[in-house]
């Protein structure tokens, strides 16, 4: 007799196979439900290790369909969510959060970072692309969050004359 998956567990409803940003963001507590299994905590780790040495950034990789996207997003809400789902969270997986990790995040939670979520590199092929890939996602950000970004890069100074020169 064969056996299934189904058997054993079910689904969510919400299940996504590819978690976005505007998946993530469709309910406030949609990436409550995320499980912090021992990877997640050790980027979590290596994250407050960089940070506690002066690096800002960390680069996730793998294999595709690994959860990288997902487990980006929930570290872009653990810093950045309102501080009650972020407690929540911590609270309901106190087992899998070790405390150290729990006190990094609200030591790191008060000086209000830009956690800036960027996915994918097909269509960088050189290193320019990726930083104005970078800025691009930062600008974004920071308007999201209604800061003014006045200045442009030479990018897209480049490419709103090309825009403004076409509808001539």
């Amino acid at each position: 007799m064969a056996t299934f998956y189904k058997e054993f567990f079910q689904p969510k409803v919400d299940y996504r196979p590819v978690m976005t940003k505007e998946g993530i963001n469709e309910t406030p507590e949609t990436w409550l439900s995320f499980y912090p299994h021992k990877t997640f905590v050790k980027i979590l780790e290596t994250l407050f290790q960089k940070f506690e040495s002066g690096d800002r950034s960390v680069w996730i990789y793998g294999a595709y369909g690994t959860g990288k996207s997902h487990a980006a997003l929930v570290i872009q809400k653990l810093f950045m969510d309102d501080e009650e789902r972020v407690k929540k969270y911590c609270s309901d997986f106190k087992k899998e959060i070790p405390t150290p990790i729990a006190d990094s995040l609200k030591k790191w939670r008060k000086q209000k970072p830009l956690v800036v979520y960027r996915c994918g590199t097909d269509q960088i092929s050189t290193p320019q692309q990726l930083l104005v890939g970078i800025e691009r996602s930062i600008r974004e950000e920071c308007r999201a969050l209604g800061y003014n970004v006045p200045s442009l890069s030479g990018y897209e100074t480049l490419l709103a004359r090309i825009q403004r020169d076409e509808k001539v």
